[in-house]
């Protein structure tokens, strides 16, 4: 059953109740036979659980927010799956990725892109740079892919 997998692009929440304190899962990751989500680390800041669907999920496992990063880890302590697929949304049928770039240095001027997130949704770019920076309060993000035709600030 397809709500049993844990999707990147995928909404979670701080939350039971699914309120405005959503989330997007970015990808899973697995150490040794521990399963983890990856996300924000703001997203995981001042929680001890997160949900999805009403369900715990998983326990805050790790976040860091600074100048170089804003990472969180969820450790799954639920019977979910993980999977790389991705989700693009509950009336599109499940996308799976076609191809993908081990290294930054893959990625070229013109490659076409696609995200899923639970604010901006499932979106496609282009990407118009390579090594971008974007400042955010007193944190510098230097490094980034900067794509053309995605929304990008809602997270």
């Amino acid at each position: 059953m397809l709500n049993d997998y844990m999707f990147g692009g995928l909404e979670i929440n701080k939350f039971r109740e699914t309120s405005s304190a959503h989330c997007t899962i970015g990808f899973s990751a697995t150490k040794n036979d521990e399963r983890f989500l990856v996300t924000a680390g703001h997203c995981v800041d001042d929680t001890t659980y997160m949900y999805q669907g009403g369900e715990i999920i998983g326990a805050n496992h790790f976040n860091y927010q600074g100048s170089k990063a804003d990472v969180g880890l969820i450790k799954l302590t639920s019977d979910k799956y993980l999977t790389s697929k991705l989700y693009k949304g509950s009336t599109m049928p499940m996308g799976q990725y076609t191809s993908y770039q081990e290294a930054r240095q893959d990625m070229s001027i013109g490659d076409k892109v696609c995200t899923s997130g639970a604010t901006t949704g499932f979106q496609c770019g282009e990407i118009i740079s390579t090594y971008g920076s974007q400042a955010t309060g007193d944190s510098l993000f230097p490094g980034l892919i900067v794509t053309s035709g995605m929304d990008t600030e809602a997270g």
